[in-house]
């Protein structure tokens, strides 16, 4: 069955709509730590409160009915979440508060990002991403920022501390690990994440009519500096990571003699880290060489994939409670990291079987869309697909999506760009 088309007005309030919980997302964490700390969850209601009301429209304005086997699979998942709960509501002693807080990781935000199917053009989808990239700009100088001011600093204060200078996270003794906007170390690696494949997409020739030479120069310049003063090794690995990927990519759909330009970027990189940032640089190779000695990096990489032995022990037909190991319900009986700290820990401990069931959707959905979206950024010659699909898989295999707040927006934000990206009828490469 083919999905109907959106009208203008449905378009304009989807790409408005998406736009609005992006920059709460962006901006959410630093009004917790700045100005608001002791409204963590009022904050956050709020963007759940925005995000119903946005579903509820969509019902209204028929949006979902434009879909057919989405909308099919997402309400069955709906139905046996629901379901679940109720098992493990008569089964399991826990706070009745935690399952909605479950209810709301597992399935709500599904919602959200099924109304966007089909929802952009190109056109649109690079009115967005132009959006998106142009945010590095202000994060980047803020992360620069961060990096050379003192650990107590007001814009280095982390949610949750009382800028105490030893408990703010750092890469080495006096130097820390950039936040941006966000509450947390966390938040400001997802947006990394997330942002990255946009700027690939950016180098790769896109809104080169759009950007003047100095915002192109502010993009780079931003990016780089972002990532190198994060202190994150999880933010220089994925970013690493996606920029080989690119290459590869160019080398082996394009011609050789287009990754010259590419390797550039890379040089030029190298000799303003060299000159501007040698002490991030020293810090974090320090913090590798730290964390090496301590763990393998190949059995991280491992568990965040697979779950760690000990979830696999402590595996039960009927879990611990949808809900139980997230952050938001530590105030009501949860237990946050107790039962895990990878994501396949969390939902494995959460959901039991359903767990299981989440964790092997979430391989076959991989699976899918790697394939579709090659698939189609070869036939259009357009690269977002193929990456932006890179890292939702990335996000969606190894990330804290049910447990983590930042993570779970993210998460859900990048599924209803890909769904749209998708869909979207790119013009075919000539």
């Amino acid at each position: 069955m083919q999905i109907t088309k959106l009208d203008e007005q449905e378009n304009k309030f989807l790409k408005n709509f998406f736009l609005l919980i992006f920059f709460y997302i962006l901006l959410e964490g630093g009004v917790r730590k700045w100005f608001l700390p002791n409204f963590r969850t009022e904050i956050t209601l709020i963007k759940d409160i925005i995000i119903i009301w946005g579903i509820l429209y969509s019902f209204n304005r028929g949006i979902y009915k434009r879909l057919d086997w989405q909308k099919n699979v997402i309400f069955l998942w709906t139905l046996l979440v629901i379901f679940w709960i109720c098992v493990q509501m008569v089964m399991i002693e826990n706070d009745n508060r935690i399952y909605l807080v479950g209810f709301r990781n597992w399935v709500l935000y599904f919602w959200f990002s099924l109304m966007f199917v089909n929802a952009f053009n190109k056109d649109i989808l690079d009115q967005i991403s132009r959006i998106i990239l142009l945010t590095i700009i202000p994060m980047g100088l803020l992360s620069i920022a961060q990096h050379f001011l003192p650990v107590e600093h007001v814009l280095n204060a982390q949610s949750g501390l009382k800028e105490v200078e030893e408990y703010i996270f750092q890469v080495v003794f006096g130097i820390v690990r950039t936040t941006g906007t966000f509450s947390f170390v966390l938040g400001h690696t997802m947006y990394m994440y997330f942002i990255t494949p946009f700027f690939l997409y950016f180098i790769d020739g896109s809104h080169k009519n759009v950007f003047s030479k100095k915002i192109k120069f502010l993009i780079v310049f931003c990016y780089f500096c972002a990532v190198l003063v994060s202190g994150s090794r999880a933010t220089i690995v994925y970013c690493a990571f996606m920029y080989s990927m690119y290459l590869f990519y160019i080398a082996k759909n394009r011609k050789i003699k287009n990754i010259v330009p590419y390797l550039f970027w890379l040089l030029t990189l190298a000799i303003v880290a060299l000159i501007f940032f040698q002490g991030a640089i020293d810090a974090t190779f320090t913090r590798f060489v730290g964390s090496a000695e301590v763990e393998s990096f190949g059995g991280r990489i491992f568990e965040t994939i697979i779950g760690s032995d000990r979830a696999w022990q402590i595996f039960t037909f009927f879990g611990y409670g949808i809900g139980v190991t997230s952050n938001l319900s530590e105030f009501i009986g949860g237990v946050g990291f107790d039962l895990g700290e990878w994501e396949v820990d969390r939902i494995l401990a959460e959901g039991g079987i359903v767990g299981l069931l989440f964790f092997l959707f979430k391989i076959l959905f991989s699976i899918i869309v790697l394939f579709k979206s090659y698939s189609l950024s070869r036939i259009s010659n357009n690269i977002l697909p193929f990456f932006f699909a890179l890292f939702i898989v990335i996000q969606i295999m190894t990330a804290q999506i049910t447990g983590q707040i930042t993570v779970h927006g993210f998460t859900f934000l990048g599924l209803a760009l890909l769904f749209s990206m998708l869909t979207i009828n790119f013009d075919l490469k000539k």
